[in-house]
């Protein structure tokens, strides 16, 4: 009988495991899920163009931006991993209006759900438009 509460517990614990190891598909970019023990998943993401994009504009070059946040036990959450963040940084320092053709990843690091890292990185083209 205790052999086979102890199999039982351990296919259990297998099945439970296995379930976190599907990809998931977050704007149609398959990436792994969240790990039960250890998170560390760069994933895709994609903006549409805006009708301000179509304006006449003055390319002032390549960008990329960082904004990040955190999270302790998920009882203290700290940061801004939002889009706006990172293109602020994106364009700290430049007289630029916008940045088009914009490409956004995630990375997100997880040790035992303990401590969990978003930080969302941004590419792009900086432009001034033409008035």
């Amino acid at each position: 009988m205790k052999k086979t509460v102890v199999l039982f517990a351990i296919l259990a614990a297998a099945a439970f495991v296995t379930g976190c190891a599907t990809s998931l598909t977050c704007h149609g970019f398959d990436y792994a899920g969240p790990g039960l023990i250890l998170t560390d998943v760069y994933k895709g993401g994609y903006i549409a163009p805006k009708a301000e994009s179509l304006k006449e504009v003055t390319v002032l070059g390549p960008v990329s931006g960082i904004s990040k946040s955190t999270s302790i036990l998920g009882w203290v959450s700290n940061g801004d991993s939002s889009i706006l963040a990172a293109k602020n940084d994106a364009l700290k320092g430049l007289d630029a209006d916008d940045i088009l053709n914009i490409e956004v990843d995630t990375k997100v690091k997880s040790i035992l759900g303990v401590i969990s890292e978003v930080e969302l990185h941004l590419r792009g083209i900086a432009v001034k438009y033409k008035k």
